[in-house]
């Protein structure tokens, strides 16, 4: 979840400090790809009153239940898994026109990483979205690299 200080901490969308004056809401870490429209509000502070002026508010709060329903079943997961045998795939992209958003919130353990039939084309559209320059690692990570990575280690 966002950590903000109040009268320091900018909202993204208007650049006023997010205080007691004005509500806000903080946002979940829903993606690292900077390219993407939802990054601006991932893991911070929003006014309510400039949100609410966005026209990516519907698709904001849509991945910020998707993302409370992943964590949910990355939980449940663990119950029954070695927290390290879990692949979590997060939110790829927020663009439903995009193939790569049909694996968004994907969670496979290991094991059925091994029989997943769709692994070559996952690898298939996460490659091709990467060689598109359709993501840009926050801070020099590449999770969508790592994570075609760790796939292809796996299988």
């Amino acid at each position: 979840m966002a950590i903000i200080f109040e009268n320091q901490t900018i909202c993204p969308l208007c650049n006023d400090v997010l205080n007691k004056s004005r509500e806000y809401i903080l946002i979940p870490p829903l993606i690292s790809n900077e390219l993407d429209d939802l990054f601006i509000f991932s893991d911070a502070g929003v006014h309510l009153n400039c949100l609410d002026r966005s026209s990516l508010k519907e698709n904001l709060f849509k991945h910020i239940d998707l993302y409370g329903q992943y964590l949910n079943r990355i939980r449940s997961m663990a119950t029954h898994h070695n927290n390290y045998d879990i692949i979590g795939f997060n939110l790829l992209t927020s663009n439903n026109d995009e193939p790569l958003s049909k694996y968004n919130y994907y969670i496979l353990s290991k094991q059925e990483l091994l029989d997943w039939k769709e692994l070559d084309i996952f690898k298939n559209i996460a490659e091709t979205f990467l060689k598109e320059k359709k993501w840009k690692g926050f801070n020099d990570f590449n999770y969508l690299d790592y994570l075609l990575k760790i796939v292809t280690e796996i299988s």
